[in-house]
């Protein structure tokens, strides 16, 4: 399969979210997928294009909506898109992915962040409002655990659509037979 990851920067230091995603793509890459990453914001000193561990890696200047131009020329070779949550220009990427008959998922790693303890303010809200709305016309959400669904303001509303990670196999088999099913159309 040819898969494309929208995620947070490949570089972000102490991110465990954006490195289990990280995990997942490479592990993929080595199962023979064909795998591109596309991270933004691009940080000053990071090669714009770099080949890392199978994962072909586009960076892109500017705030996460900047991605999109790139995103929509990556996906006309692109069988299922993978969207990491938190990503502010999610909604977005699900509608380009749509329009262009590319199945997505989203990887939810954590809820958008909250800013000064603010979780309720108008603009979180419509924040959340969303990256759940993403989430109904993706094909799916693959989510951490049940617990941590529990406590999520995007998972709650999303639990029919939730596939769970099992603890016992490892994610890049779990998430591949996900990315399998939901090209298949049977997810």
């Amino acid at each position: 399969m040819r898969l494309l990851f929208l995620a947070m920067p490949y570089d972000a230091p102490a991110d465990a979210g954006a490195a289990q995603t990280h995990r997942i793509a490479e592990e993929l890459a080595r199962r023979g997928h064909t795998v591109h990453a596309l991270c933004a914001p691009w940080q000053p000193g990071l090669p714009r294009q770099e080949v890392r561990r199978g994962v072909l890696i586009h960076r892109v200047a500017g705030r996460p909506a900047a991605a999109l131009p790139a995103l929509r020329d990556l996906l006309e070779r692109t069988d299922v898109l993978v969207v990491q949550l938190p990503f502010a220009a999610v909604l977005l990427a699900v509608l380009v992915a749509r329009r262009l008959g590319v199945t997505t998922l989203l990887h939810h790693v954590g809820d958008p962040p909250v800013v000064d303890g603010a979780a309720r303010t108008p603009a979180a809200l419509v924040r959340t409002a969303l990256t759940v709305l993403a989430g109904r016309l993706a094909a799916g959400v693959i989510a951490p655990s049940p617990a941590e669904a529990a406590e999520s303001e995007v998972l709650r509303p999303l639990w029919d659509a939730l596939h769970f990670v099992d603890p016992e196999a490892p994610a890049a088999a779990h998430v591949e037979a996900l990315l399998r099913r939901a090209h298949d159309g049977t997810l």
